[in-house]
């Protein structure tokens, strides 16, 4: 399955996992700031944060420790691909809509199918499904729409 237009796959600068958990990119060692090689940290909001990382903190706390210790998910993984690919579609002119969230997450699968933490953080995100069964505001505005 390949994506239509010229959208790329890839990390964006709207990203929510390298400044949500994990520290900064100087600490963590990772090009994006990713989670994987720094502690988690607090799900408060800091100021060097972006909108998207600051929705996803207050709104998906669980959701993004749950990435930030999942391989296939964390740092660059699956989460930041399928949002950068959905930013792609939608700065070419399309819309985020569930058929384009489910070719991303197909294009960004580490494996046949994405993760299950990828999975809860982005229903969350999306949706403000929460992995509890809860739900709560959702962050598709600030991560996936927009004026990235």
């Amino acid at each position: 399955m390949t994506a239509g237009g010229s959208s790329g796959v890839g990390g964006s600068s709207a990203g929510f996992a390298g400044t949500a958990i994990g520290g900064t990119a100087g600490s963590s060692g990772a090009a994006s700031g990713g989670a994987g090689g720094g502690a988690i940290r607090d799900c408060f909001p800091h100021s060097d944060d972006n909108a998207c990382s600051r929705c996803a903190q207050e709104q998906c706390c669980f959701e993004l420790v749950g990435c930030a210790m999942d391989q296939a998910c964390e740092g660059d993984g699956e989460a930041t691909c399928i949002q950068g690919c959905v930013q792609g579609e939608v700065a070419d002119g399309g819309v985020t809509s569930e058929a384009v969230v489910s070719r991303c997450a197909a294009l960004c699968a580490a494996g046949t199918v994405i993760s299950p933490a990828t999975n809860d953080l982005i229903g969350c995100l999306l949706n403000g499904a929460r992995a509890d069964g809860g739900t709560g505001q959702d962050c598709y505005v600030e991560c996936f729409s927009g004026d990235f």
